[in-house]
């Protein structure tokens, strides 16, 4: 796990953190999604993932970074959604994101990289983005 941290920070040095979320986007990892959800229900993936309502606003969630990255001249590969409907379907059940987390130990929170990043990038762009402004408005508290 050492030298991954290592190359995860050569990396942000390197890489704004705003582009890291689209390229989590481009790799199809649920990372950018996941978040949001767990942080604003406080529940790790399996009760949110198996609520037929909330898996919807997350996809929507998905499909919301998926414009945002497409308008902001990214080149997404096709079937993102679908990718990371297989991998959340697979996850644990109690799966629970780094952001949750953090929050639950009183921490400091990513919410601005992560949430705020899609919306800042989906207001350049054009790009409507309500269920991440949403999340954006509910964690921006705890950055």
């Amino acid at each position: 796990m050492r030298r991954l941290d290592f190359r995860i920070r050569a990396v942000r040095r390197l890489v704004p953190a705003s582009a890291l979320l689209i390229v989590a986007l481009c790799a199809a990892s649920p990372a950018f999604a996941a978040p949001g959800f767990t942080g604003a229900t406080r529940l790790p993936i399996g009760p949110i993932w198996d609520d037929p309502f909330i898996r919807e606003m997350y996809l929507s969630a998905v499909d919301e970074v998926e414009r945002v990255a497409r308008a902001s001249g990214i080149a997404v590969p096709p079937g993102v959604r679908n990718r990371i409907t297989d991998y959340t379907a697979a996850a644990p059940k109690t799966m629970r994101s780094s952001l949750l987390i953090d929050l639950s130990q009183g921490k400091k929170i990513e919410v601005e990289a992560l949430q705020g990043s899609v919306v800042r990038r989906g207001q350049a762009a054009g790009v409507a983005t309500p269920i991440m402004s949403a999340l954006y408005a509910v964690l921006k508290q705890y950055a």
